[in-house]
């Protein structure tokens, strides 16, 4: 019904773009992920309609017959859903006064003349381009010349734009983000509270109702049910919907990382308060897995969140799996482990694909090991294992890659798939490996792993136990799987993106190629700016960072921005003053931005600097 009337009112007014979406306004989640969806594809409302349906005669409701009024209240709402900004019932006995405009009433107040909202969606009121909801004044006014005036000069005369970053509350009212920081802050329905720690955007909040990885047919669900295909369930359990808010132990502490590391950094990492956070990786749930014990190996697949640069293969919301497999010591002989492990190594496939591992498998310096926990067989056994079953999972992968790279083009030159292991540091393992992937000309960083820190099964109440630990990007082995070139796409619900999954997941060997649709022109905005000593963001002050200037222009653009890059960075000789200038380059995967759009944006983008950075526009 709505996407006829969407189709209809095109046909009745062809200059004018119509959005059509539904929802379930009595489900929270539904509606968060509307307003998500609105925001990540760039749609911003300038009306909320209350009453699409039945109506009777426009009349005061002093006047109007009282079981007319209410049948047609039930019958056009489920529950009322009204901007705070706007109207709201009884808004003027809580709000303070100095909130509220001189004439404004609650929506249902007797003197309000119920005509004048439906009146701003006659053709009569077309010169108001939608800019007009409710108001305690005569609509007499605003048909007056003297009115179509003042919005001929000013287009934006009486706007009210709800921009991309809307949340949705309990009670299904919607209330308009601000600067202002929130005391409380809900995700999936529980409550944390906020303090000067606080940094985390509508947007990003909003993210963690979506579940791409559970989403069927989705890419990301996909690239989860081929790599899980890899694991058997008789050893390995599946943990898919761990919460995405955690206590900074958990991220931080329970794996080892020090005081000092940059990735507890507000710059970083998303925090709601000191000690809560969304999470920056599926390990922030390796301890807790330990502790339970469940089976001998686990993989954890979920959303995870960083403040990151902006561009096609970044995004602050992306996802994980984190896999383990585990022994324990008090279930063999003294001394057996190594060759309990090495017989389970012998049970799995072998291949023959060209790997190369050209270090030592313990560096005393550079990839030590961990002595006084684990013999070298013990450790040497362990990343065999770790290595055949990481190698198999990514032959799967990228053997279904190059079938659907031949499917899409039978003369693809298909050239034989190499991997080498590289010696890497993680905090949370030792010694610790990166596993890369000659493919397309170019060697690809896959995944990092390692040999499980001992000190998290001690904290974990788990001693006796050993193992190893990987991690993998899915959105980015997706990314590569559908040939997917902008990770933007993912959180599309556009058909022409979603439809060309359907069906995958139910036959893995129909795995195709994503297909682009009609590339929409770039537009790039630079802006440069003088830095100054320390930011007015957060309180007090802190040093320019780059990552607040790219949340600063997803917080302005959302999903309308591609890629921001430094183009400039120069030191004053004399005064010692920094100037950077970054380019922005702006692109809808849905549809063309006009100038005027990037124009209005882009002069956002400045405006933010200069308030929330304390940077001088040049």
């Amino acid at each position: 019904m709505v996407m006829k009337a969407a189709t209809d009112l095109v046909v009745e007014f062809p200059k004018t773009e119509f959005v059509a979406r539904t929802s379930d306004i009595a489900n929270f989640d539904d509606t968060a992920a509307l307003w998500a969806d609105l925001a990540v594809t760039g749609v911003s409302v300038d009306v909320l309609v209350l009453n699409a349906a039945s109506m009777g005669p426009s009349e005061p409701i002093i006047s109007a017959d009282v079981d007319d009024l209410w049948s047609e209240f039930i019958t056009n709402n489920l529950v009322y859903l009204a901007s705070a900004v706007t109207h709201m019932p009884g808004m003027d006995v809580a709000m303070p006064a100095y909130f509220l405009d001189q004439d404004v009433c609650p929506f249902d107040d007797i003197k309000l003349p119920s005509d004048c909202g439906i009146w701003a969606a006659t053709k009569e009121a077309e010169f108001l381009h939608g800019k007009f909801v409710w108001a305690g004044w005569d609509v007499d006014e605003l048909r007056s010349e003297e009115s179509q005036r003042q919005f001929e000069r000013n287009p934006r005369h009486l706007s009210i734009r709800l921009r991309t970053s809307i949340l949705a509350s309990r009670t299904c009212t919607w209330r308009a983000y601000s600067s202002a920081q929130p005391k409380t802050i809900e995700v999936n329905g529980k409550t944390y509270p906020t303090d000067q720690w606080f940094n985390a955007p509508p947007n990003v909040v909003a993210a963690a109702s979506r579940k791409l990885h559970l989403q069927k047919d989705h890419p990301v669900y996909i690239t989860r049910q081929i790599i899980e295909s890899q694991f058997p369930n008789s050893t390995y359990k599946y943990h898919n919907t761990f919460d995405p808010v955690v206590s900074t132990h958990q991220n931080f502490d329970s794996l080892g990382f020090p005081v000092d590391h940059p990735g507890r950094a507000r710059s970083d990492t998303y925090y709601f308060n000191k000690d809560t956070l969304l999470r920056t990786h599926t390990s922030a749930h390796q301890a807790e897995t330990f502790k339970a014990d469940q089976s001998d190996g686990y993989l954890i697949s979920a959303d995870v969140y960083r403040r990151d640069a902006i561009d096609k293969s970044h995004y602050p919301v992306f996802h994980q799996m984190e896999g383990a497999r585990i022994w324990d010591r008090t279930q063999y002989p003294e001394g057996a482990v190594a060759d309990a492990i090495w017989a389970d190594v012998e049970k799995l496939p072998k291949h023959n694909v060209p790997v190369e591992d050209p270090n030592p498998g313990i560096h005393p310096e550079r990839n030590p090991l961990q002595e006084a926990h684990h013999t070298a067989a013990e450790a040497e056994a362990i990343a065999a294992h770790l290595k055949r079953s990481i190698e198999l999972m990514v032959i799967e992968i990228f053997s279904r890659a190059k079938a659907a790279a031949r499917k899409a083009d039978p003369d693809h030159k298909d050239e034989p798939l190499r991997m080498r292991w590289v010696e890497a540091y993680f905090p949370f393992t030792s010694p610790s490996w990166e596993l890369e992937v000659y493919y397309d000309g170019d060697w690809l960083e896959v995944l990092g792993s390692g040999v499980v820190k001992q000190d998290i099964f001690i904290d974990a109440g788990k001693p006796d136990k050993l193992g190893w630990a990987f991690g993998i990007g899915l959105d980015r082995i997706a990314m590569l799987l559908f040939q997917i070139p902008d990770i933007r796409l993912f959180w599309s619900r556009d058909e022409r993106f979603l439809g060309q999954f359907r069906g995958v997941s139910d036959d893995l060997a129909s795995l195709r190629r994503f297909v682009s649709f009609s590339k929409y022109p770039a537009c790039p905005k630079d802006v440069s700016f003088w830095l100054s000593g320390v930011s007015p963001a957060g309180g007090g002050g802190h040093p320019f960072h780059e990552n607040d200037f790219m949340e600063l222009v997803r917080d302005v653009a959302g999903d309308r921005v591609e890629d921001v890059r430094v183009v400039d960075d120069f030191t004053h000789p004399k005064t010692g003053r920094r100037s950077m200038c970054y380019r922005v380059n702006y692109r809808s995967l849905e549809r063309t931005l006009t100038n005027e759009e990037t124009n209005a944006l882009h002069g956002e983008v400045k405006k933010r600097l200069v308030e929330r950075l304390g940077v001088e526009i040049r």
